[in-house]
């Protein structure tokens, strides 16, 4: 996850990487014991596939964060919202 995708995804093709964007959620976890099986139960309620998941460590190192990959970002979003998750904002991930 970059701070600025678009200068990351140049940067690394002058360097001759192949780049491929996706776009993700990222979402905080607050009772990170329990937290992972309520995600996967609130994608599950929302019959979404989960394609990619990726623990993340962010300056809060209270919590726990999760950047997911999933089929339909706007469905998801919705469903991990109405299950209580709060998902980050680009901004909020660049602070």
């Amino acid at each position: 996850i970059l701070s600025d995708p678009i200068h990351g995804e140049q940067a690394l093709i002058q360097l001759g990487y192949s780049v491929i964007q996706h776009e993700v959620i990222v979402l905080q976890l607050t009772d990170v014991a329990q937290g992972f099986s309520k995600v996967l139960c609130a994608l599950l309620e929302g019959e979404l596939n989960l394609q990619h998941c990726y623990s993340l460590m962010i300056h809060d190192q209270l919590h726990g964060y999760l950047a997911l990959l999933i089929e339909d970002i706007s469905i998801g979003a919705e469903c991990l919202q109405k299950a209580g998750f709060k998902l980050l904002s680009q901004d909020e991930l660049s602070r």
